[in-house]
């Protein structure tokens, strides 16, 4: 059994946002996708999204089900990607959780959630809306500041340093900026460890500290952003 790298808490007071007597079956010729209830307040390890050979369990919502299957098909994060996933995080708290279980019959071939999200949104659970907004490109404005900051972390130092995709995946996740990185910038490229999140004006200042800035896309390229939500009045 292997762990994904996402964990999801569930606070008690949440136990009862989750309706009874849920019980949703899907099939889109390769998986089956049951949607249920959660019978009581689980132990928190039964509600950690994880992964076997033929089969995918996880205690989320209906929009973060979806965000992560996207993650799958495209085999993590592509930083020079220009079409973003994204959901409200904080929304999340307030939706309705239930025990997911996803059967694959192929598990021998690459992911491919594709018709299964397609079919949700059919079935009326889940919500896409997709927008356009101008793409703005990660770059190192400030080589100088960059290489300073770089001289603190040791080789051996991974727990101290992240890569430029972190960075790019984190402004997508936590403020919904539109960003990617330019053909030249290596999203392996090193960066001290710092979490993007919860201090807009701080992250910010961390970033001209590093030497990064964010620019406009000289083609002008739109960046493609899918916004999951749950259908109102369903699951």
């Amino acid at each position: 059994m292997k762990r994904i790298s996402f964990i999801i808490v569930l606070a008690a007071a949440m136990a009862g946002c989750t309706p009874k007597g849920v019980d949703i079956d899907i099939d889109d010729g390769r998986y089956t996708l049951n949607i249920s209830s959660i019978p009581s307040f689980p132990d928190l390890p039964s509600c950690n999204g994880y992964m076997q050979r033929d089969s995918l369990v996880y205690c989320t919502t209906i929009p973060d089900l979806a965000c992560t299957l996207t993650h799958f098909t495209r085999s993590g994060i592509d930083a020079f990607d220009t079409t973003m996933y994204y959901i409200d995080k904080v929304k999340q708290a307030f939706l309705p959780r239930y025990e997911i279980f996803i059967s694959n019959r192929e598990p021998e071939r690459p992911h491919d959630f594709n018709p299964l999200l397609q079919l949700l949104i059919d079935r009326g659970l889940l919500v896409a809306d997709t927008t356009y907004e101008p793409l703005r490109l990660l770059v190192v404005a400030d080589t100088v500041r960059y290489h300073a900051r770089l001289a603190g972390l040791q080789d051996s130092d991974t727990l101290d340093c992240m890569c430029a995709f972190n960075i790019v995946d984190n402004l997508r996740t936590s403020y919904r900026i539109p960003v990617a990185t330019p053909d030249s910038l290596s999203y392996y490229l090193r960066v001290e460890y710092r979490r993007l999140a919860d201090d807009r004006e701080g992250d910010s200042l961390w970033l001209v500290d590093h030497g990064f800035r964010l620019v406009p896309d000289p083609q002008g390229r739109q960046m493609r952003i899918i916004t999951f939500n749950r259908h109102k009045g369903k699951v």
